[in-house]
């Protein structure tokens, strides 16, 4: 997660090659949307990194500038995220 004061830069989005998309959530009102990953480079480009796409956004309902940004993948059916592998309490199913 990228927040607009967050330290790191985050990574391009051109290094996304398995997101299908960016994850947007506003911290002030928790309206959460996300972004197809072809609509977020035709708008920022390959070597945009996501701290700058932080800044870049407001929310849509209440115009707070408090959004994290996110890749967002999608995995099939029975199959955790990768941050969760590492996790010993979770077992393939």
């Amino acid at each position: 997660m990228i927040k607009v004061a967050h330290a790191v830069e985050g990574p391009r989005l051109g290094a996304l090659t398995e997101a299908r998309g960016l994850w947007f959530s506003c911290d002030a009102c928790q309206r959460s949307a996300m972004m197809p990953m072809a609509t977020a480079l035709h708008l920022w480009g390959v070597r945009t990194r996501l701290a700058r796409i932080a800044r870049d956004v407001r929310c849509g309902r209440c115009g707070s500038a408090n959004v994290d940004v996110r890749p967002h993948y999608a995995f099939p059916r029975g199959h955790a995220p990768p941050e969760s592998s590492a996790d010993p309490a979770s077992k393939p199913r």
